[in-house]
């Protein structure tokens, strides 16, 4: 799926969860670094000009308010329950 990805024209970014008794939502700092490294990636590629979350995370509502701040069309793909806030950003109904 990756390199259908890439193929496409995409530039997936994959951070999945350490699944570990021991991380709680607290240590768990995958969304910050995700979001950390889409607003980098972004800054230093002015040319993107579209960009599709695959999320249902409210606390990629910061990334969204970036990304629009600086012009970009943001696509929402969903799946399960989504976070009312991520829905009012991006104007997902």
């Amino acid at each position: 799926m990756v390199k259908w990805c890439y193929e496409a024209g995409f530039f997936p970014v994959l951070c999945p969860k350490i699944q570990n008794e021991r991380v709680t939502k607290e240590k768990d700092k995958t969304d910050s670094i995700m979001i950390d490294f889409a607003e980098r990636m972004l800054d230093e590629n002015h040319e993107v000009t579209d960009v599709v979350l695959l999320t249902h995370d409210g606390d990629f509502v910061p990334l969204v308010n970036f990304l629009r701040s600086r012009g970009k069309h943001v696509l929402l793909g969903t799946y399960g329950k989504v976070s009312q806030d991520l829905k009012s950003v991006v104007g997902h109904e």
